[in-house]
């Protein structure tokens, strides 16, 4: 398995044993935050969410039981930066920026599948220590 495939597989480890603290571990604050369903057109020119605090991170739909990964793609340049967000100087090859597609499903306590939840993660490299820096939920489909 890959840094990134593992990464992403202690994440989700992490929420799915309940542990807030390892959770939130995985995110570098500041942290962009984008829910595909609540920014639609009603939300057209409003700031984004940018968390410090990422309690809110941890929550758990009260039907949720467990989360299972479908589908980790990695992206081998989620975004063109040098440090993370600074697009690179005219001429220079800006360095890739380690990025991830993923598709998980939600399972109730019942052990049935109600959701499935496609999303991209952009990572930061800080103290030597990967960690999620922009969480963009691309779509959530109802099962």
């Amino acid at each position: 398995m890959t840094e990134l495939g593992d990464f992403y597989e202690r994440y989700i480890a992490a929420f799915n044993g309940r542990d807030d603290e390892a959770f939130t571990g995985f995110f570098h604050p500041p942290v962009s935050v984008v829910h595909a369903t609540r920014y639609d057109e009603r939300r057209a020119g409003r700031a984004l969410a940018v968390l410090d605090n990422l309690s809110s991170m941890a929550a758990r739909p009260p039907q949720w039981s467990h989360t299972t990964v479908d589908s980790v793609v990695e992206l081998a340049d989620a975004g063109p930066a040098v440090d993370g967000f600074t697009p690179a100087p005219a001429g220079e090859r800006p360095e890739a920026r380690p990025g991830l597609i993923t598709v998980v499903t939600r399972w109730n306590h019942d052990g049935q599948p109600y959701q499935r939840i496609r999303s991209m993660y952009l990572l930061t490299r800080e103290d030597g220590r990967l960690g999620i820096k922009v969480l963009v939920e691309l779509d959530t489909t109802d099962l």
